[in-house]
């Protein structure tokens, strides 16, 4: 692990970050996230190594060194390398190892991670100097990623397995192991180059549009509210929400779909929805330039129609039986308002984060059941449900707290 983050991180400038987070291996959330100075990760990442190894998640570093403690591409300080992500899942794996043979003839990679799935691994391409230049190292990854045909690797933000973690998948954990040269290095253009030897395709790049507003038809959310809403969404939302896509609509219906979805879970009202309609109108708003607020209407509707009816309950109580815990719920407002019920999670299930979720809580970690006192006396978002006559929580919505 530390062999192969000094080496990567050879050149990041001082005063920078290293990134990490601890995520359940579903990702449907944040179990934690850190950001540690380049000049001090090497102690600190131990503990976070040891308690991946006794309970289930990923551990995920930043590929290049971030300047602020966010996760965004503006973040990044300088890029250090660019990746591909060789899982098989577009191309056969011994078709896209082939191809990564050819490129290696020339261009010298940094470090082959084994991912700790069979055969899958990582491919690290170290830059020297760091390209600052954030949208050309994102050119190359794409050529890159086309090339090899893998999922998505290019942002410079990109997050990947850490070396010397674990992989549990299998259900046991299983070690990510990284082999490195520390003498192997390229620039950008000579990866560039290389793939251009070897036929790689060039990719047409998306310009980066401004989040200019229209003439907004909605009620103005304040900017603390937006930027709540923002961090929260999932990051292939954010991205879906902020890509251009032909004019299309069997493209930007189900887009603009998924978009609205992603806000109302997280309780975004229709104004709050609408707005960011309205903020984005090269990307998520192109759709409704075309045809105009009732097809926004309409789209909104729907996605209320398939979410069905939400619940406000508190909790009036906490009861701990080993790793399962029992909530005593009140029903404050929507469906069965006013009814009572008893409702049980088990802390290493995968209701377990978004319980926290649904009360404006951080994630806390899997199997460690004396978190739930936390949650005695605060309201959840939930779904509730009959079944064979008992109330029971459907689903547990994530509540955002504005900053």
């Amino acid at each position: 692990m530390t062999p192969f983050l000094d080496g990567l991180l050879l050149e990041a400038p001082k005063n920078t970050y290293l990134e990490i987070r601890v995520t359940p291996m579903d990702r449907t959330g944040l179990l934690d996230r850190r950001w540690f100075c380049i000049e001090e990760y090497r102690e600190r990442l131990a503990p976070l190594i040891a308690q991946n190894a006794l309970f289930p998640g990923m551990v995920a570093f930043g590929i290049n060194p971030r300047k602020s403690a966010r996760g965004k591409d503006d973040d990044v300080a300088t890029v250090c390398c660019i990746t591909a992500d060789l899982d098989g899942k577009k191309t056969e794996i011994a078709e896209q190892r082939s191809r990564l043979v050819k490129l290696l003839q020339h261009v010298k990679a940094y470090a082959w991670v084994h991912s700790g799935s069979r055969e899958h691994g990582h491919v690290y391409f170290r830059l020297s100097p760091p390209e600052q230049n954030k949208e050309k190292a994102r050119y190359v990854g794409k050529r890159l990623r086309l090339y090899l045909n893998t999922d998505p690797s290019e942002p410079p933000s990109k997050m990947m397995r850490l070396p010397g973690s674990y992989n549990w998948k299998s259900g046991s954990p299983v070690v990510v192991t990284g082999h490195s040269d520390p003498t192997a290095f390229c620039t950008i253009d000579e990866l560039d180059a290389a793939l251009d030897k070897v036929g790689a395709p060039t990719p047409t790049m998306r310009r980066k549009q401004p989040n200019v507003a229209l003439a907004v038809d909605c009620e103005l959310p304040t900017a603390d509210r937006v930027a709540s809403l923002w961090q929260a969404l999932p990051e292939w939302v954010q991205e879906k929400a902020t890509t251009i896509l032909p004019d299309d609509q069997q493209l930007q219906h189900p887009r603009d779909y998924a978009v609205a979805t992603g806000l109302a879970e997280l309780g975004a009202s229709d104004s709050e929805i609408a707005w960011f309609f309205y903020a984005l109108p090269e990307g998520l708003g192109s759709k409704l330039r075309q045809d105009g607020r009732g097809y926004l209407t309409r789209t909104i509707n729907l996605v209320r129609s398939h979410l069905g009816a939400e619940s406000k309950i508190a909790v009036t109580d906490v009861l701990t039986n080993q790793f399962r815990i029992l909530l005593k719920l009140s029903i404050v407002s929507g469906a069965y308002a006013g009814c009572t019920f008893n409702h049980g999670v088990e802390s290493r299930g995968a209701a377990w984060p978004w319980l926290f979720r649904s009360a404006g809580l951080p994630a806390v970690p899997n199997g460690e059941p004396y978190w739930a006192a936390w949650l005695k006396g605060r309201e959840l978002r939930v779904q509730i449900e009959q079944r064979s006559g008992r109330l029971e929580v459907k689903k547990f919505l994530p509540t955002v707290i504005t900053q």
